[in-house]
């Protein structure tokens, strides 16, 4: 047996280099597109007539298809002061796949409805050859809307392999999805109220939601008891430093309101941590949190969209098109009103 038959990782890494870099001077280091050409070879037959950009060298196999997907994270921070103002921001992308045959340009148009706040600080992908810097309001034929929209246009080259075609921002946000009262107060024995409320413009269907409590600085919970009310679903982590709330898939209906009442007991003694588990130094005394932790399919906090009457490819051709969209928070915290709470002071706004 040879030495290459024995490795065989170094005569796939010969054939790698001899693609990407013949003679020494490198020409490609898309892996996608070396994998693609190693495996079914140059394309043959006579040049395109079409112009092919450099990052889409070879053409796709079989029934075309355009993936597209807005992926959202929201994260906010709750006070319950006066003093101190509720924070949040959102980050979303636009994320593509494009199995077409050829190389045509796809266009689309991003829209949020004209009561929500406008999307802002874009990154846009270097294949996109064209895009509004400002929304404008969505109008003529074809266009399907209930309400009015705030639209920006974007023209690309898509890649071969998955890519996010622009990603963006939005701080000013005119509703959090779920809004919390958290109350704390004790030292080895903890009484807690925490009250949550689903912002009546959030889609009422999750794939999950969980609320977790942890405690610092306390050691590991002995028991939970007086739980109020008892239908609540609520288990202890693993190590026993953190309450987790199951909420499940729905808010009520009619109210839209949940609430937890119960009362947490420690030991006197507190034993040495766990291994690997680090507590928090700023959560000492009453300084404590609620983190709430939620995925939405088919929904977006910003009111983001992309309506798909409005996709076009450039030459026409036919294809199968697949949308979806999702928004989960990120860090997502309630602080306890009777403690301190970590925050910053934005600069204030110029009159």
């Amino acid at each position: 047996m040879t030495y290459l038959q024995s490795n065989p990782k170094i005569s796939e890494l010969y054939q790698y280099i001899c693609v990407v870099a013949p003679f020494g001077t490198l020409l490609d280091n898309n892996i996608t597109t070396t994998k693609f050409l190693l495996a079914n070879g140059y394309p043959q037959g006579p040049m395109p007539r079409q112009k092919v950009p450099a990052w889409r060298p070879v053409a796709c196999k079989g029934s075309s298809k355009l993936i597209l997907s807005i992926k959202e994270q929201i994260s906010t921070m709750q006070y319950d002061n006066s003093n101190t103002p509720d924070a949040g921001e959102i980050s979303g992308s636009i994320i593509c796949k494009a199995e077409l045959d050829g190389c045509p340009d796809v266009q689309l148009i991003l829209s949020v409805p004209s009561g929500y706040s406008p999307l802002d600080n874009f990154v846009i992908h270097s294949c996109v050859t064209s895009a509004d810097t400002n929304p404008i309001m969505m109008q003529g034929p074809g266009i399907s809307m209930a309400t009015p929209m705030l639209s920006r246009k974007f023209r690309f080259s898509p890649l071969l392999e998955q890519f996010t075609v622009c990603s963006y921002t939005l701080s000013d946000l005119t509703f959090l999805p779920i809004r919390g009262f958290y109350q704390m107060k004790g030292d080895r024995v903890l009484k807690l109220l925490l009250q949550l409320k689903l912002d009546q413009n959030v889609k009422n269907s999750f794939e999950k939601c969980e609320i977790h409590l942890p405690f610092y600085h306390r050691g590991p919970i002995e028991k939970v008891d007086n739980v109020s009310p008892s239908s609540v679903q609520l288990s202890l982590s693993p190590d026993k430093y953190k309450l987790i709330w199951n909420i499940g898939q729905k808010f009520p209906t009619k109210s839209l309101e949940l609430f937890l009442q119960a009362s947490v007991h420690f030991n006197e003694v507190i034993p040495p941590l766990p291994e690997g588990f680090v507590e928090d130094s700023f959560c000492v005394g009453l300084n404590s949190y609620a983190e709430v932790h939620f995925k939405l399919s088919d929904y977006t906090c910003s009111g983001c969209n992309i309506d798909n009457k409005s996709i076009s490819l450039f030459p026409p051709a036919k294809y199968k098109l697949i949308m979806s969209r999702e928004c989960q928070s990120d860090v997502y915290k309630i602080w306890n009103s009777h403690g301190d709470v970590e925050c910053t002071f934005p600069p204030p706004k110029k009159a």
